[in-house]
């Protein structure tokens, strides 16, 4: 039975005209709190040092640092970030001549205050540059304008022959008679380069352009480990950007991550982000990476091709369910077949649009709190073939779901997620441990009494209380201790009364990963010859 078919309510200012239908009492949709959970701002970047040098500092100050993930000590005015997790890139203006530096460069003295340790083997180039503060693929605070290098910072020697010193061969007057020492100073046996100043930037190394698109640039990959073929990694894309500067197509098609010669299988990773810069594509790597990448082999993401009809497709991910439909097979313990308690319908919403849809309209599952009472919903995938307990060097499985909700209950209720062997036994499922978890992170606790009849501690989501807290999206990075392992959600109410609380989810996928997650910037813009 669709949510909608249950709960008519009068229309909210944004369905008028329509048959009014909610799946929650509370028929207010609009100012509700931003979706954004870190709150990071940056205010402004003070340089520590020169930066036509190859070494300064920049103090960043602004907000919310102590959001992220983070370990400080505010006492001791010292800290550092506690994982690889949070990066600092800077780049010029145009995305070029891209740096990212890692957690051994970040020190964080208090959540106003940040220092970035820039050090460089040489100077940068000229330019005025941006600076990203990065946590796994979002961006959570950027500053366009936060610093400037004036001087020329070239590789080469800018046309100024950096030998030794020339012998200029003027000593002092001997009045004709050689009775001094010989002069023992170095020759100049180098050749003064005569050419224009080289301002470019180096060989990317990626050869010949494919096909007829007419941009490239090199996916610069940082990872302490080999990436072994079928693994997926996810490619950041300027998306926005390249639409802004007429260089690319708005629905993406031709847009292609190549491995070589190779074009790589991808799909989205959030197809929302289709037209902005936080667009990326996670693609299946087709040969493995050794540590320092191979020659010949390396990535590079192709754009600029109007004629190309590059197609995305769900076959990366090891898992995928984009609730266009009525989830099918259900049938209890059946392996190849969901588990659907009554509480959890398709309905009427979907990822990236923050408000309720017409009757009907139905892209998501909700789980609804309409009995009084202990009540135990539970919604459980087939057992995942494509998931193993096992699998293999340097992998870990990604989990991504987009979720919203509301909970007018507060402590009384929560949802979470774990895993089981099958879809029907709920009581001994494992739990995903709270570190593993990035994004709208599962921060409630509830105690409630399993279908065993004992007491059960679990970790899970709460929403907004009086309103709806549209989409956010939370990330787990774990390898399951069940071999082919039964995805469950389970929404749990302990009060005895209806209230119509909810929790929604949507585009839910799994990956093939690659653990440590390895880090990775787009190098500068190449132009087809």
């Amino acid at each position: 039975m669709l949510l909608s078919a249950r709960l008519p309510i009068p229309p909210s200012p944004l369905q008028r005209g329509s048959a009014g239908i909610l799946f929650l009492l509370s028929a207010t949709v609009l100012g509700c709190p931003s979706t954004n959970a870190d709150g990071v701002r940056i205010l402004a970047v003070e340089v520590v040092g020169d930066t036509n040098n190859a070494e300064f500092d920049l103090e960043v100050q602004g907000r919310g640092f102590g959001l992220t993930n983070l370990v400080y000590d505010v006492s001791a005015g010292t800290g550092t970030s506690s994982t690889a997790e949070l990066t600092a890139r800077i780049s010029q203006q145009n995305g070029g001549n891209a740096r990212i530096f890692k957690k051994s460069a970040i020190t964080v003295q208090s959540p106003q205050l940040l220092k970035v340790a820039i050090r460089l083997n040489e100077p940068l180039v000229q330019g005025i540059y941006r600076l990203e503060l990065i946590e796994g693929m979002t961006t959570l605070a950027e500053e366009t304008a936060a610093f400037e290098v004036t001087g020329d910072g070239k590789r080469p020697d800018g046309g100024v022959d950096a030998g030794p010193p020339v012998d200029t061969g003027v000593g002092s007057p001997d009045g004709g008679l050689d009775g001094g020492p010989g002069d023992t100073g170095p020759i100049d046996t180098g050749i003064d380069d005569a050419g224009p100043p080289d301002s470019g930037e180096p060989d990317s190394g990626l050869g010949p352009f494919v096909g007829n698109y007419a941009y490239r640039r090199s996916v610069e990959l940082t990872s302490t480990v080999e990436i072994p073929a079928g693994a997926t990694l996810v490619v950041p894309l300027l998306h926005g950007t390249w639409i802004a500067e007429s260089k690319a197509e708005t629905d993406g098609r031709d847009i292609r991550v190549y491995q070589g010669g190779t074009p790589l299988d991808f799909q989205w990773a959030d197809a929302n982000a289709l037209g902005t810069d936080t667009l990326a594509a996670v693609v299946r790597v087709a040969r493995a990476i050794p540590v320092g990448g191979t020659a010949g082999d390396a990535l590079a993401v192709y754009y600029g091709d109007p004629a190309a009809t590059n197609v995305p497709g769900d076959g990366v991910f090891a898992f995928i369910e984009r609730f266009e439909a009525p989830v099918s097979p259900i049938n209890q313990g059946n392996d190849g077949a969901w588990f659907k308690a009554d509480n959890w319908v398709h309905c009427n919403a979907q990822n990236g649009v923050n408000q309720v849809l017409a009757n009907g309209d139905n892209h998501s599952y909700c789980a609804l709190d309409r009995s009084g009472g202990l009540a135990r919903s539970t919604l459980a995938t087939p057992r995942q073939t494509q998931m193993s307990n096992a699998p293999g060097a340097n992998l870990i499985y990604e989990m991504s779901i987009w979720m919203a909700g509301q909970t007018p209950d507060g402590l009384e209720d929560l949802t979470y997620f774990s895993y089981g062997d099958n879809n029907e036994t709920f009581q001994d499922t494992v739990d995903v441990p709270l570190a593993n978890w990035q994004g709208l992170l599962p921060d409630g606790q509830l105690t409630f009494r399993d279908s065993d009849n004992q007491n059960r501690l679990v970790q899970g989501w709460r929403f907004t209380p009086a309103a709806i807290q549209w989409w956010q999206r939370s990330i787990a990075r774990f390898v399951p201790s069940i071999d082919q392992p039964s995805l469950h959600f389970r929404h749990v109410s302990t009060d005895n009364s209806s209230n119509n609380g909810a929790a929604l989810i949507d585009d839910w996928w799994v990956r093939l990963a690659v653990e440590p997650k390895p880090v990775l910037v787009l190098g500068p813009e190449e132009v087809m010859p």
